[in-house]
């Protein structure tokens, strides 16, 4: 009996902790897989890209929600060799190149956050923080779709910001200026061994 007790709490330990996921399968469908629950929130890319610098390649797609809405999923891929040098949160301050945020929600690795774009308007976010060579994220949800969501996730203690209706990607990615404002170091930054 001893002997089944250390991997049954090792067992529970991993399954509490398991990572969520944020991905555009082969059906084209937008999905966060959470909790060990599947939640689809498109079936449709409209469009698809794939922009490649040095040490990072950006995946963006436009999707369409069953309702009509437009979203924008982003899955930023870092060189074996290189990690971001930030925090997600700070990350994403840069990329949307933001200074303000509400966070809606955070937990392992799937976070929900507001960013301040103009003077009184927000985006809503969903991120997914997979380690430290990948970030994927996708953005425009409503204020009606991102409750129906955290209603989902049972998230009750929020406070969200009135959002913008969003028709084109916000980011804007540059050689220049992933340069001029380096997101990423290579492996184990600076630390010396």
């Amino acid at each position: 009996m001893k002997n089944l007790i250390l991997p049954i709490l090792i067992a529970l330990f991993l399954s509490a902790c398991a990572p969520s996921t944020l991905t555009v399968n082969p059906d084209e469908e937008l999905v966060l897989e959470h909790d060990s629950k599947s939640y689809v929130f498109s079936n449709k890319v409209e469009e698809s890209k794939l922009l490649s610098f040095v040490y990072i390649d950006v995946e963006q797609k436009r999707v369409v929600t069953p309702s009509g809405e437009v979203l924008f999923y982003e899955n930023f891929l870092v060189d074996h060799e290189y990690e971001f040098k930030y925090g997600s949160i700070a990350t994403l301050k840069f990329i949307f190149d933001v200074n303000k945020t509400n966070i809606i929600y955070k937990t392992g690795n799937l976070l929900l956050i507001q960013l301040k774009i103009n003077d009184n308007e927000y985006i809503n976010l969903m991120a997914e923080t997979s380690g430290i060579q990948v970030l994927s994220y996708v953005y425009g949800f409503s204020n009606k779709e991102l409750l129906a969501i955290t209603k989902e996730l049972k998230i009750d203690d929020y406070k969200m910001k009135d959002v913008v209706p969003l028709k084109n990607i916000l980011t804007d990615w540059t050689q220049q200026g992933l340069i001029l404002q380096p997101l990423i170091e290579p492996l184990f930054g600076s630390r010396r061994f």
